[in-house]
């Protein structure tokens, strides 16, 4: 291989190197993210990703947050809150299976680092306000008796992500929404 034609296939932007560092995911897991193999599979010097991403943790957690947004975009809009928690449970067991183990792969990178806590907590904040925008009034009033919108979405997150990692559907969610929304 010559000169010219590894400087035409070298990838120029952050965007690029996430997408490999995705496809490294997805072949291997995260844990096998390693700032050699990605500068290898990006054909860029290793000092150049150094360049983007400081450390193995930065690029790990900004892979992540990259997930994350894949899952995000994969939301539709709904026309009420059961819908809404099929399409985001759907949605998170679709990466988590495209990337072989993510959910819990990821938690285990996030122990203990703050920033990829606040990515963590801007990609659910994203799935918390999908949910809580598919609520009807009727619902935004029974859930206003005993609580605030954002707390019951958190807590529907929070469920849909173990029904994910257990990999069983959240039908005892949605029968428990129901019935609290019946009462």
């Amino acid at each position: 291989m010559n000169i010219v034609h590894v400087m035409m296939n070298s990838v120029t932007t952050k965007d690029e190197i996430l997408e490999a560092a995705k496809r490294e995911a997805k072949d291997k897991g995260l844990e096998s993210i390693g700032m050699r193999e990605i500068a290898r599979a990006s054909n860029i010097a290793l000092g150049t990703l150094y360049n983007y991403f400081p450390n193995k943790d930065v690029l790990i957690l900004s892979t992540i947050s990259s997930i994350w947004k894949e899952a995000i975009e994969k939301l539709e809009e709904e026309k009420d809150f059961i819908s809404a928690v099929s399409t985001v449970y759907d949605a998170i067991l679709s990466v988590d299976s495209n990337y072989s183990g993510f959910l819990s792969a990821h938690a285990k990178f996030l122990k203990g680092n703050d920033e990829g806590k606040k990515e963590m907590g801007e990609a659910q904040s994203e799935l918390r306000e999908y949910l809580t925008s598919s609520m009807d009034n009727y619902l935004r009033a029974k859930i206003k008796e005993t609580m605030d919108e954002d707390k019951f979405s958190e807590f529907i997150l929070s469920n849909i992500i173990l029904s994910a990692l257990k990999k069983e559907e959240p039908e005892i969610l949605k029968t428990l929404v129901l019935s609290y929304i019946r009462s």
